[in-house]
């Protein structure tokens, strides 16, 4: 039974005019309209590829393009756009591992040993590798990587104005 009489009936209408199910008619209708969400970003540094040839997936950038989650930050008043980890590199931004240090991988045991060391949390990168988990078009699980900023990568943090709306988020 339906609650709503006039969001069924406006949910059959946008299904008849524009073709698709009933149900993702049903899904857009009972989300509010575009609504323009203050967010937080950071601006990651690069990885450092030492010459390497860089990662045809990510083109060197050890994430993927313009593919971002949107997460909850307990402590900051808004929430934060992560990068999500490129699947082919895992974040070195590397075409060839051989020349990757331990735990410069997302997955991999964090090295403490990671080049200069001016943050012990994160080894100097100014991120953690943190998992997401997400379902693809079937249903199924799938378990990616989002950097994370640590809390020494303040100063990379912008303000950022994101629309979200019953359609995909956009910016």
């Amino acid at each position: 039974m339906v609650a709503n009489h006039a969001r069924k009936i406006e949910a059959r209408r946008r299904s008849k005019n524009t073709g698709e199910s009933h149900q993702a008619a049903v899904r857009a209708v009972t989300k509010p309209a575009n609504v323009d969400w203050p967010v937080y970003r950071f601006d990651l540094p690069l990885p450092d590829l030492d010459g390497a040839e860089r990662c045809p997936g990510c083109k060197g950038r050890g994430n993927k393009i313009g593919d971002r989650a949107m997460v909850h930050a307990e402590k900051l008043d808004r929430p934060v756009l992560l990068d999500t980890v490129c699947s082919q590199c895992r974040g070195c931004g590397r075409a060839e591992h051989a020349g990757c240090s331990a735990g410069v991988h997302a997955g991999d045991a964090f090295d403490p040993d990671y080049g200069a060391i001016s943050c012990w949390s994160c080894g100097g990168r100014r991120f953690r590798y943190v998992t997401s988990s997400d379902e693809d078009m079937y249903g199924n699980a799938v378990t990616g990587y989002l950097r994370q900023p640590c809390s020494c990568a303040q100063d990379l943090m912008r303000e950022e104005t994101v629309r979200v709306g019953p359609e995909e988020p956009t910016e």
